[in-house]
């Protein structure tokens, strides 16, 4: 190996350690996350479970306005981290990819069973499974993220979740579903979030 070889594998493991100690900026979008899927199960909750005499109507209403929230605030959100120093660390650039490839997967299920119901009339419990597909895309990329960021801490959140996903399962068909699944999401995904906020550096002059 050359000495220019050498210096090219010691610049890329120094950028490479560099990376890792950078903090995460995704606090807030866990945050934001954490806080409205768990309103909104706790709001299922109450609709299946009898609670206050709410009709089943109520769901549709719930989750489009779940839907519409998160196109408005999500945009938001991301711009707030344009002057956000360590946005081009490699944890950040993870955490961007796996978390938008997990949710790529839950819409992909969720559109499933949509159609699955609609069209082939399977039983609206189904819709059950789809806290369990959104856990393990927790737990992937929380485990991921947090190991490439160097931030091992991560990994309990990450268990919490697989352990969530396996659990649902014995939960589907029960109004109480909903209701665990919405302490998982606040143990997941707002803790977590609260966490990395409180790490995340001062906002900076627009690098770009």
């Amino acid at each position: 190996m050359t000495t220019s070889q050498q210096a090219d594998l010691q610049f890329v493991r120094e950028m490479t350690e560099a990376g890792r100690g950078a903090p995460l900026l995704g606090g807030r979008i866990y945050i934001f996350w954490g806080i409205l899927l768990s309103t909104a199960y706790v709001f299922q909750w109450s609709v299946l479970d009898g609670r206050f005499g709410l009709p089943a109507q109520a769901l549709g209403l719930v989750w489009i306005g779940v839907g519409i929230t998160a196109g408005v605030g999500m945009p938001l959100l991301i711009r707030g981290l344009r002057n956000k120093p360590g946005r081009g660390a490699v944890g950040n650039r993870v955490d961007n990819v796996v978390w938008s490839l997990s949710a790529l997967s839950i819409f992909s299920f969720a559109v499933g069973i949509a159609m699955a119901t609609a069209v082939f009339g399977k039983p609206a419990w189904i819709w059950d499974f789809v806290i369990a597909v959104g856990f393990v895309g927790y737990g992937v990329s929380l485990f991921t993220t947090g190991e490439m960021a160097g931030l091992k801490w991560m990994r309990i959140p990450s268990f919490i979740a697989v352990i969530g996903a396996g659990c649902v399962p014995a939960l589907v068909g029960q109004p109480e579903v909903y209701l665990f699944g919405a302490t998982i999401i606040i143990a997941t995904a707002l803790v977590p979030g609260i966490i990395l906020v409180a790490g995340e550096p001062k906002s900076l002059p627009d690098e770009s």
